[in-house]
């Protein structure tokens, strides 16, 4: 195949040029680890089945930024990976397929592809010329030893292959391993009906086809440092860096040019526990950027969470250089900054927490009324000046109560909480400008900003009444709130708890429930008096009963106080008793949720 290019870039490469110049690509200890899934490796199988069945002489994959790890480029053996290690461990991967491949078929021509390819001759016989992250590693190693066979071995003229170095708890599988077997299972299909004394040539074939026509532009570049700015511009993964994914990369950084046994106890001793301590794992520390940079710059838009907390390092250095023109930001004061509103960030999206226990109440409420995550920036201050201050903590949780009767009575009304982002972007440092951090200059605020609708009491009353509130997503909290009231104690919530219609939702004979129309089922079945908390088992078992049925069963079933109360009191269900109950219910509820 002629050797055509797409670009005029002198620095675009077949990856075949790029796997036979015996250099190392090393992807940083600490970089994000292989994940390409299922649906983008069917992908790249498609685009091999184009470029082996010809339709396809040139396929672009993308972009690689290596930074050569010796002084000199035009002397480098080894580069270090800052932007292409998806494409360029696919890749390699495919190699090692075609190899076990190979393997089954010649020796000799699986050595050639082995020494050809997969391992660095010059430095290190046997040095994988692909390197992963730390926590990567030990997949790699467990594919070498799957093709490396003592057959093989024997005939290799320098030795076998080196284990790269990796974190011992580290498994040996995962995206890494199942995309080497599924590119391993893509071989045998396409040889699946290719004579077995034409297998050799045909795997000769497949890699030559791939390796020239798939092309990179491969970027060199002479500072580390400028790696994370090209990066930003060129970055069009097919998985995209996500916030937590370029913090970490940005720390570690700022430490690369430290030997590799002081990285990884840098890792170890603090970004590790940092990253544990996130109670949801990667998914709450991913959501954990953006109110967090919100703290540092309000004005902050979710796409500049990475640029805001990095521009934030830069100042805190600039400072610091005011004194000391040497002075330099450590890594472990930025891994403590980040985690300054960690503790409150998990008690917050967990509902679970050690602060004292009025507070730990409060925090329960809020997170089982699901304010909008829109309100995290400023609670994460809340829940800091709570820390640090505990005479705050009485004013702390007057102010969990009103906004906690805000959102409620703005949900009951039919307000959604994605309008509030601005309103809690901006309030804490208005409230700074005020001079005084409290519920009533809280409230004052908000009622103060006239695109923001506060809900007055007849509006909320009248609400309560008469709107539908079943499939609201308040409607469970405060179920659950008025169950809390009636029992005197938090009752057993849990989620199998649902919500049951007292007047069936469904009615299939109107003859079991005379004194309803359709039209008044159609009115009342989904209003906050006709819904009570029932355990999942016992709800299906009543489903569409009437009333005196139902009643039977719960008053001595439920463990749910405000059903054995409903069930108690009435002894017969019409929309008269919907209506008393649904009075008593919001005459409770605006006490509930005063200002």
């Amino acid at each position: 195949m002629p050797f055509n290019k797409m670009t005029q870039n002198t620095d675009e490469e077949t990856f075949e040029q790029l796997f036979s110049k015996n250099i190392i690509y090393e992807i940083p200890l600490f970089q994000r680890n292989y994940k390409w899934a299922n649906d983008l490796m069917d992908g790249v199988e498609e685009d091999f089945d184009d470029i082996i069945g010809n339709n396809t002489e040139i396929h672009f994959f993308g972009s690689v930024i290596l930074y050569p790890i010796e002084n000199r480029v035009t002397e480098a053996k080894r580069f270090e990976v800052i932007d292409g290690q998806q494409r360029l461990t696919t890749m390699f991967l495919f190699i090692l397929a075609c190899t076990h491949e190979m393997r089954r078929w010649s020796l000799e021509d699986a050595k050639k592809l082995y020494k050809t390819y997969l391992v660095n001759n010059q430095e290190n016989a046997g040095s994988s010329t692909v390197r992963p992250n730390i926590n990567d590693r030990a997949q790699l190693n467990g594919i070498f030893k799957n093709i490396i066979t003592k057959p093989f071995e024997e005939i290799l003229l320098e030795g076998s292959y080196q284990k790269i170095p990796c974190d011992p708890n580290s498994r040996e599988d995962g995206k890494l391993r199942s995309n080497y077997n599924k590119f391993k299972r893509y071989l045998n299909r396409k040889l699946k009906d290719t004579p077995d004394t034409e297998k050799i040539e045909k795997i000769y074939e497949f890699l030559e086809k791939v390796l020239k026509a798939c092309r990179v532009v491969s970027l060199r570049i002479y500072e580390r440092h400028h790696g994370p700015l090209i990066f930003d511009k060129l970055n069009a993964n097919p998985v995209s860096m996500k916030i937590h994914e370029l913090v970490k990369n940005a720390i570690f950084e700022r430490i690369a040019k430290q030997p590799p046994e002081i990285i990884v106890q840098f890792h170890d001793a603090y970004w590790k526990p940092f990253e544990k301590n996130f109670s949801e794992g990667e998914t709450g520390m991913e959501n954990y950027f953006f109110p967090f940079a919100l703290i540092l710059d309000s004005n902050a838009k979710k796409n500049e969470a990475y640029k805001v907390i990095t521009s934030d390092w830069k100042e805190k250095e600039k400072k610091l250089r005011e004194n000391n023109p040497n002075a330099a930001l450590s890594t472990e004061s930025i891994i403590e900054d980040l985690s300054e509103y960690q503790k409150g960030y998990n008690a917050l999206t967990t509902g679970r927490s050690e602060y004292p226990s009025n507070v730990q109440k409060a925090i329960d409420r809020i997170y089982r009324a699901k304010l909008p995550s829109t309100s995290l920036s400023f609670l994460l201050r809340l829940m800091k000046r709570i820390e640090t201050q505990e005479s705050f903590i009485p004013e702390a949780l007057k102010i969990f109560n009103a906004l906690e009767t805000f959102f409620v009575r703005r949900s009951v009304c039919g307000f959604e909480g994605t309008g509030l982002h601005a309103v809690f972007k901006r309030m804490w440092g208005a409230l700074e400008e005020i001079g005084e951090l409290n519920s009533e200059n809280i409230i004052n605020y908000i009622k103060g900003l006239p695109t923001v609708a506060v809900i007055d009491n007849l509006q909320f009353e009248e609400k309560l009444k008469t709107e539908p509130m079943y499939g609201k997503g308040i409607s469970r909290f405060m179920i659950e709130e008025y169950d809390i009231y009636v029992h005197g104690e938090s009752p057993e919530f849990n989620k199998e708890t649902e919500i049951e219609h007292v007047l069936p939702q469904n009615i299939n004979n109107f003859g079991d429930f005379p004194d309803f129309t359709p039209e008044q089922h159609e009115q009342l079945k989904d209003v906050y008096a006709n819904l009570i908390p029932m355990s999942a088992g016992f709800n299906k078992d009543l489903s569409n009963k009437p009333f005196k049925t139902k009643q039977k069963l719960i008053n001595k079933n439920s463990m749910f106080a405000s059903t054995r109360e409903l069930f108690e009191k009435h002894d017969e269900w019409t929309p008269e008793t919907i209506k008393k109950r649904g009075e008593m219910l919001a005459k409770w509820a605006l006490i509930r949720w005063d200002y």
